[in-house]
């Protein structure tokens, strides 16, 4: 955060009731924060007429876990009668590095909140 006299452009201190230079108690504060836009991207295919997807693919970026950016893919196709889901995160050289990554048959596969604890 900055603070600036609003008449000539003065740095000013917070606790600084008036500027030392004009005088004028007008301030121009600065705030500034930054952030990182991640995007998902969700494909689902139908048969026409009808309301269940065949296949539905889920490609991009989210906040992981751990509050890192990962990559995933995550792809259920009732077609063929496939699951498959992989994330990626970036090691510390930068590279994407595969940290997860499965492929069943869709009739074997639970989502992760529904399967049974053993």
């Amino acid at each position: 955060m900055s603070t600036k006299c609003l008449k000539c452009g003065e740095p000013l201190e917070p606790q600084m009731q008036k500027c030392p230079k004009c005088g004028s108690g007008d301030r121009y504060i600065t705030v500034e924060d930054s952030f990182k836009a991640v995007e998902m991207v969700n494909i689902k295919e139908k048969a026409e007429g009808s309301r269940k997807f065949r296949k539905h693919s889920r490609y991009g970026e989210k906040i992981g876990k751990n509050g890192k950016i990962v990559r995933e893919t995550r792809t259920i196709d009732r077609k063929t009668g496939e699951y498959y889901h992989r994330i990626e995160a970036k090691n510390g050289k930068g590279e994407w590095v595969t940290i997860h990554e499965e492929r069943e048959p869709l009739e074997q596969h639970r989502p992760k909140d529904r399967r049974q604890k053993s």
